[in-house]
């Protein structure tokens, strides 16, 4: 996801862990920095969505998450498992994590695309356990920091 001459990655995984810290590129200067945060961080995972809410609000939904110790976790999409948690991280002095709870949330995926569009976030695609669902789609109306879930 970028921001201005930024551009900002979360969590990902190597072939031994997975993370989840949230790192910077500066395009400008052509520097990665760790952004350390705050709050209730969320779980490590690879393929999630990142958006930008607000000038200093990203959402993150979904992604994959498979054990450390697993065998050739990063061979297969479908040995552990996708989210389907919705958190919002205030980029301000604090940079601090959230957990939204919503009702009716999408069944865990991961591999999909994210974009908002008129408050409201959009999770096209993906991956849900075992089935690849390209045509699948699902929204969140998001308004004054604060998230419903609609399908």
């Amino acid at each position: 996801m970028a921001i201005g001459y930024c551009i900002l990655i979360f969590g990902g995984v190597n072939a031994k862990t997975v993370f989840s810290d949230l790192h910077i590129y500066n395009t400008l200067l052509k520097s990665w920095f760790k952004t350390e945060t705050t709050g209730m961080k969320p779980h490590a995972r690879s393929r999630a969505s990142l958006n930008l809410l607000e000038h200093n609000q990203l959402v993150l939904f979904g992604g994959y998450y498979c054990h450390e110790n697993t065998l050739n976790c990063l061979s297969s999409l479908f040995d552990e498992k996708n989210f389907n948690d919705l958190n919002i991280l205030f980029m301000d002095q604090n940079n601090r994590w959230k957990q939204i709870l919503v009702d009716n949330p999408p069944p865990g995926r991961s591999g999909h695309t994210g974009n908002i569009v008129n408050s409201c976030l959009y999770i096209f695609g993906g991956v849900e356990k075992k089935d690849a669902s390209p045509v699948y789609l699902h929204f969140f109306k998001v308004l004054n920091n604060f998230l419903k879930s609609s399908l």
